[in-house]
């Protein structure tokens, strides 16, 4: 193939995923169910690999330090 043929296609290829993925995203940006049922999933599945050693109950002060597990590994 020449140079120009490769150039086309690999734009068509680009902009066919664009068009494909921008829903998915669209949805996730929007949707505040959608993102959390994806959390929740991800946050199972890595539970699996990697066994929960921190629980913490809080407030927005809880909330506010972000991943506490990796500040108490640190220290």
């Amino acid at each position: 193939m020449t140079f120009r043929i490769k150039v086309h296609l690999s734009k068509a290829i680009l902009v066919s995923y664009l068009a494909l993925s921008l829903p998915v995203v669209l949805v996730f940006i929007k949707s505040e169910y959608f993102r959390f049922v994806y959390f929740e999933t991800v946050s199972h599945w890595t539970s699996n690999v990697h066994p929960i050693e921190y629980a913490f109950v809080g407030d927005s002060i809880t909330a506010g330090g972000r991943n506490w597990g990796l500040r108490l590994e640190s220290n």
